[in-house]
């Protein structure tokens, strides 16, 4: 969720370049920087235990000085001088995504969400650090990836919801789960469509979701007596590589069209 966005709009803008590699460090280095700040949020015991506050603050503050020493070589050395409009987007995130941590509720849905509408942000930060420029693409892409991976939360709870049904004859609470996959897909068909029939994105662009929309579809098992995360998460890597490589080859391919 944080690196096909950025090879994805890397690869449209046809660029790999010293600047998206900083951008690459940058987000990675806020990436990391999750973990200590989600214990200081949400840990009660982190804050009050002065080893653990002083340990989580060190590498909290490592991580931000080093992120802002490099948005700051790419503001003041390679001229993106648009990048502070971007914190017009994150800073909401970033406070959606502290309420859900402060709640202990990350793993809800729409925690879940925030986190991808956050991690995904490196679509359009690396477009607009590839080609110089703040354009719509970028923002488009961005759409996209949110779609794409908000397609693996309600898959995955559903697949959970299948092995909760099988285990514990939870047949409720696993109907409202697949439903909920069922409807999102749904929905993503119907947003798709409109998007190719408004010509904002390239038709062949749905090829690039046809494989998670085909899994939300009929991917979710009726009876699901073992859960297999591994292959969960290696599946949902190959499925986004495809997503990055079709996504690339159907905007590249417009704009040679064009």
């Amino acid at each position: 969720m944080l690196y096909v966005p950025l090879l994805t709009a890397a690869g449209i803008a046809g660029s790999f370049d010293i600047p998206v590699v900083v951008m690459a460090a940058a987000v990675t280095l806020v990436f990391l920087s999750q973990r200590p700040y989600a214990q200081l949020v949400s840990n009660a015991a982190s804050r009050r235990d002065p080893g653990l506050l002083r340990r989580n603050m060190t590498w909290l503050a490592g991580y931000w000085v080093s992120t802002l020493l490099l948005f700051g070589g790419l503001y003041f050395v390679y001229d993106l001088v648009a990048l502070p409009r971007f914190l017009w987007i994150a800073i909401p995130i970033a406070a959606a995504f502290t309420l859900f941590l402060w709640k202990n509720r990350v793993r809800s849905v729409a925690g879940e969400l925030t986190g991808i509408c956050g991690l995904t942000l490196t679509a359009p930060l690396t477009h607009y650090a590839a080609v110089g420029e703040v354009q719509p693409l970028g923002f488009w892409l961005w759409a996209l990836c949110i779609l794409y991976f908000g397609s693996s939360v309600f898959f995955v709870k559903a697949v959970v919801g299948s092995f909760l049904k099988s285990r514990l004859r939870a047949i409720a609470e696993t109907t409202v789960t697949t439903r909920a996959c069922v409807l999102y897909h749904g929905g993503l068909v119907l947003v798709l469509a409109s998007l190719v029939s408004l010509n904002r994105i390239p038709p062949l662009t749905v090829v690039a979701f046809a494989p998670v929309i085909a899994r939300g579809f009929w991917g979710i098992p009726t009876f699901q007596p073992k859960l297999n995360f591994a292959r969960i998460g290696w599946t949902e890597v190959i499925y986004s590589l495809f997503f990055a490589v079709a996504t690339i080859l159907a905007m590249r391919l417009d704009a040679f069209a064009r």
